[in-house]
């Protein structure tokens, strides 16, 4: 059964690279060293002084084996300093490749610096597909459209996780705060 964990992570004030710079080095050594693992991405929150960690595992082993690892003990230290309380951990209930989490997202749109990398992540570490790339008239950009299950991940060129790199026109939100689909209700509003 895949086993999907979402870890979101307070960071002290003032204490945000070093904390990047340790969960940098984690992420880092999952992704080379721990083949149970499907995803394992840190990410920044709308806080400043927020991350998330998505990860994503083969089974309840790979989980197991990824908590008893070295670096995740030696670098979870390092972080540890950094950090202002525990973290918040989500677990999703377990779910076969057959019904995989993200069959209830229709489409998501993402800013991401490199489309053919994002692109070769998607496919084997979520199983994904790329069914097409497509030059976008409205943006003015080119983007790789993935689909995991019965979800499609559209990538566009910009920085990671954000659209304000991102070229062409972008929408508003009700608080002046810019969004990628131009649509305030989407996802990356």
């Amino acid at each position: 059964m895949i086993r999907s964990i979402v870890a979101t992570i307070k960071v002290k004030d003032g204490h945000q690279q070093d904390f990047e710079a340790a969960a940098g080095k984690l992420v880092k050594a999952v992704n080379e060293h721990e083949a149970g693992c499907l995803l394992y991405t840190l990410n920044k929150g709308d806080d400043p002084l927020t991350y998330v960690f998505m990860e994503r595992y083969q089974d309840d082993e790979a989980v197991k084996a990824h908590r008893a690892s070295d670096h995740f003990k030696t670098y979870g230290r390092e972080m540890g300093a950094f950090m202002d309380g525990a973290p918040s951990v989500y677990r999703a209930p377990g779910r076969s490749r057959l019904n995989p989490v993200l069959t209830s997202v229709d489409r998501m749109q993402l800013a991401v610096p490199d489309r053919r990398l994002a692109a070769d992540n998607f496919t084997r570490k979520l199983g994904g597909q790329v069914v097409r790339e497509a030059f976008s008239a409205y943006l003015n950009a080119q983007r790789t459209i993935v689909a995991v299950g019965e979800s499609e991940f559209e990538l566009w060129p910009g920085r990671a996780g954000t659209a304000e790199g991102h070229p062409g026109p972008l929408g508003r939100r009700p608080d002046g705060r810019r969004c990628l689909s131009g649509h305030p209700g989407s996802i990356r509003c």
